[in-house]
């Protein structure tokens, strides 16, 4: 229900596409999940016939192994759907265009969460702003006539009835 003056935005998205993603991230995670499980427990296997009997070498590749599947997941989910809702969106003559991808914004989401871990959360503002730019260039819009010419259509016309109550009751609004 948002607008630009009197222009009203409007988005035309199935419900199902939004589904589909979140299927397919379904999909990948209970995958991932299971290589988890049999590659952890063979690496536990395999310390546990050696001299590494006080490691735990499998939990903790699962461990970290969850965490770069749970970012990628999550990156997935957001590039996919910020798209899907960007592409969609439509106010007058102007439309947007998202092309953002997620593999790199994996690889963002993984480069900002080391970091932050490196620096002990003082590097947290930096990777905000390094992933709102990447957003930021991913988004395009495009027009079919001057945006000049939708935003002078776009304002209501200016009408002086409150002034004129305030007046005819002597209210002074300043």
């Amino acid at each position: 229900h948002h607008a630009y003056g009197t222009t009203r935005f409007a988005i035309d998205v199935a419900t199902r596409s939004f589904y589909v993603i979140y299927v397919k991230v379904l999909g990948f995670i209970i995958t991932a999940f299971i290589m988890l499980g049999v590659a952890a427990g063979l690496v536990a296997t395999l310390a546990n016939r050696g001299d590494l009997h006080h490691v735990t070498l499998g939990p903790l590749l699962f461990l970290l192994g969850s965490f770069a599947f749970y970012q990628t997941a999550q990156a997935y989910i957001r590039a996919r759907t910020t798209n899907l809702v960007w592409n969609a969106l439509t106010i007058g003559p102007v439309r947007f265009v998202s092309s953002m991808q997620a593999r790199r914004l994996g690889a963002i989401y993984l480069v900002n969460a080391a970091a932050i871990v490196a620096t002990l959360g003082l590097a947290a503002p930096w990777a905000i702003v390094r992933t709102k730019r990447y957003r930021a260039e991913c988004l395009t819009l495009m027009t079919t006539s001057s945006l000049g010419e939708f935003a002078a259509a776009s304002h209501p016309p200016v009408q002086a009835t409150g002034e004129e109550v305030g007046e005819m009751f002597d209210l002074d609004i300043a």
